[in-house]
């Protein structure tokens, strides 16, 4: 024969419960109270830097667009001087 495995006293496992979800709730609260705290601290350490990130950004946009005229300067340049080779077209029109 079985024997019931049940919980002596039904108020121990609702009490047990509710601790245990207050428990869980607590701690979820304060992991997300921390990355908050921890995020506007960063932000703030970020606005005293002598740098700030948009002089990041800036300097980031300026570099790409410096990059793509040097790269499209020297691929004008490229086909200026090395015409390509006269192979006729593959439709035959040429």
């Amino acid at each position: 024969m079985q024997e019931d495995q049940c919980t002596i006293n039904p108020t121990l496992a609702l009490l047990f419960y509710c601790i245990y979800m207050l428990v869980c709730v607590f701690i979820m609260l304060q992991l997300i109270v921390g990355v908050i705290v921890d995020n506007i601290e960063a932000a703030e350490s970020q606005s005293q830097m002598a740098i700030t990130q948009v002089w990041v950004r800036v300097c980031v946009c300026v570099c790409v667009c410096v990059c793509v005229c040097v790269c499209a300067y020297v691929c004008a340049r490229v086909r200026v001087h090395h015409a390509p080779v006269d192979r006729g077209c593959a439709c035959g029109q040429h």
